[in-house]
């Protein structure tokens, strides 16, 4: 089976709080049971009718609901199978409904999954295969600090806490047409504990440096996010340096309420 376009997914359910969320995954799933995620989608629930004019779900009341999933082009193996994944909360993806939620799913003709699915066409063997792609030439330059990427889960068992910590280094370089340097690392971690929504937290350290021989600056960018049951709290602090030495600096402070989040 090919799969081309956007599915979705159709869903009876109820939810025991006013605020939820519904995050739904397309899996292929092999005969040996290895799961590769193909496409995914989330709705807040509140939104169900209207993202102009999110309502309140009533706990108990039953609601169909449709969730569209991202736009692919898929094809299934012979052997393999569909699953759908349902879930309330799908961190760090999106932030977490205030309280905890429990969603019952009603199985029947209200709850379906559409594929839009594209038989095989014996023009297909015809079509050719797509070029290079086309991009300026890489400016001609030194590299001063290799790129390196890593991405760690952490698990406190103890307090039942959950990092994830993501580390992206640019790396550094210079150009040899006017000697520029320049790169840039950031940090994302992304911290919860179990049970307790609330407890969600971001932090994101970025450096960017641009410079050339004795003249160095750098930016240092550290944001941080965090909610209660009324309210998202953000604070972004900006620290600027010529050579080692702060010149500039500044912290923000926003208060955002929730609206139906």
């Amino acid at each position: 089976m090919e799969i081309l376009g956007h599915p979705e997914v159709t869903v009876e359910l109820t939810s025991d709080r006013p605020n939820a969320l519904l995050a739904v995954r397309l899996c292929d799933v092999a005969p040996d049971g290895s799961s590769t995620m193909v496409t995914w989608g989330m709705l807040n629930l509140t939104h169900r009718d209207s993202h102009e004019f999110p309502e309140p779900l009533v706990p108990g009341e039953k609601y169909t609901v449709n969730v569209k999933l991202n736009v692919i082009g898929h094809v299934l193996p012979a052997g393999h199978r569909w699953q759908v994944a349902l879930s309330p909360t799908f961190w760090p993806q999106a932030w977490p409904s205030p309280e905890p939620v429990t969603l019952n799913v009603f199985p029947g003709e209200k709850t379906n999954l559409k594929l839009p699915v594209r038989p095989p066409q014996a023009a297909d063997d015809e079509l050719p295969d797509f070029g290079v792609p086309e991009t300026a030439k890489v400016a001609d330059r030194e590299i001063l600090r290799t790129e390196s990427r890593t991405r760690e889960v952490k698990h406190d068992v103890v307090q039942g806490v959950w990092t994830l910590e993501d580390f992206s280094d640019e790396g550094s370089r210079k150009l040899l047409q006017n000697g520029l340097e320049y790169g840039s690392t950031n940090r994302n971690i992304y911290t919860i504990e179990e049970g307790d929504p609330l407890s969600a937290k971001v932090r994101c350290e970025w450096t960017l440096h641009i410079g050339r021989e004795d003249w160095q600056t750098r930016l240092e960018n550290v944001s941080t996010m965090s909610a209660d049951a009324t309210n998202f709290y953000l604070e972004n602090t900006v620290t600027a340096f010529e050579s080692d030495k702060q010149i500039f600096t500044k912290t923000w402070n926003a208060e955002i309420p929730r609206d139906h989040m």
